[in-house]
């Protein structure tokens, strides 16, 4: 697939996280794109960010049923498919002694049978294409991470059949590559985790030192140009598996958050809550100002922050509505402007004891 120009993608799990990047990043190669992901708003407005060129498809993909119904759709609507990139994915933490039945299954179904069932559904349109598959794994396959066991064998499991696969494939041309992941930053891990795991989970791989080997999150831009290097290769050749991990030391950018006592919280939820609400998320913000705070970490609050020097910390939505102040025990400590879009700080921004 030397040219992505005319080409047709689908991307699973596409309207959060990396996969938004990864629809992006396609999209500006010239593909079209199918984002096949639950119902939400973040669905809806992945399509109307990219135009007639995205086709957003409310689908399960733990569900056969939709799964096909949703690649049917792809063929009817763009007319063929060349490429399969299965990136939708869980990894909520839990010790496997008190893991429920439903999250284990949930885990199951989204992060192995999901793939199963795109790859199946997509086959016999790749067949006629001569296309890919690219499959998104976990670092945690080498090296898995505690309290993560179910995840991390669900993505073994992908590989496994991402190799058997390559071998049974072959004489149709269709090719299928693993991209295995290292941490990235921006994700959505650790905000839809019930109270607790987060700082139990951090707490836990800090102890073992998984904390340290996963390195400082590495760009959700950086993971899509490797995805492009995987599908814009010629036809005669495929990479069976591309690691791609964080190059930089550090903690993964959900550690920040707990190591500084830190909570996500998207910049909807905060948006939607009465001034109240607000002052109440404010005052959960304990900046621990003896530690470096990267903004990457927390750029995801939606906050505008700056030190004032009569209100010391100064919280204000992005608009410059001012929502309340916190006196930070530390008045030195400074901190840039933050998009309530989730965008990041610009350069390489940090707040620190002055």
């Amino acid at each position: 697939m030397s040219n992505l120009n005319g080409k047709v993608a689908i991307v699973t799990g596409g309207s959060r996280g990396m996969g938004t990047h990864f629809v992006a990043a396609l999209v500006a190669a010239g593909a079209r794109v199918a984002v096949l992901a639950r119902p939400s708003p973040a669905l809806d407005a992945i399509a109307a960010l990219h135009g007639d060129v995205v086709l957003a498809l409310g689908c399960d993909v733990s569900s056969a049923l939709q799964v096909n119904a949703a690649v049917a759709a792809t063929a009817a609507h763009f007319g063929r498919i060349d490429l399969l990139v299965n990136n939708a994915g869980m990894f909520h933490p839990f010790m496997l002694e008190t893991a429920s039945d439903a999250q284990i299954e949930r885990h199951v179904g989204l992060n192995l049978l999901g793939v199963i069932w795109t790859i199946r559904a997509c086959v016999p349109h790749l067949r006629q294409t001569q296309g890919q598959i690219v499959n998104i794994s976990s670092e945690s396959v080498r090296n898995p991470f505690p309290m993560l066991t179910v995840y991390a064998a669900t993505k073994a499991a992908v590989e496994t059949l991402t190799a058997g696969l390559v071998a049974e494939l072959r004489a149709d041309g269709i090719r299928l590559s693993v991209l295995r992941s290292g941490s990235v930053a921006g994700g959505e891990g650790g905000r839809a985790w019930p109270d607790g795991a987060a700082q139990a989970f951090y707490a836990k791989i800090s102890e073992t030192g998984h904390a340290a080997m996963a390195g400082e999150a590495a760009t959700p831009e950086s993971m899509a140009q490797g995805l492009l290097a995987l599908v814009t290769l010629p036809p005669d050749v495929n990479v069976e598996l591309m690691e791609l991990r964080a190059a930089r030391a550090g903690v993964p950018e959900a550690g920040n958050w707990m190591v500084q006592g830190l909570r996500p919280c998207p910049p909807e939820a905060l948006l939607n809550q009465p001034r109240k609400r607000n002052k109440h998320i404010i005052a959960r913000l304990k900046i621990d100002t003896h530690r470096r705070v990267d903004l990457h970490r927390i750029e995801r609050l939606g906050f505008h922050a700056h030190r004032h020097p009569h209100a010391g910390l100064v919280i204000e939505i992005d608009d410059g509505q001012r929502i309340g102040h916190h006196q930070p025990r530390h008045p030195g400590l400074v901190i840039d402007r933050i998009g309530v879009d989730g965008s990041a700080a610009a350069g390489d921004a940090r707040a620190h004891a002055a």
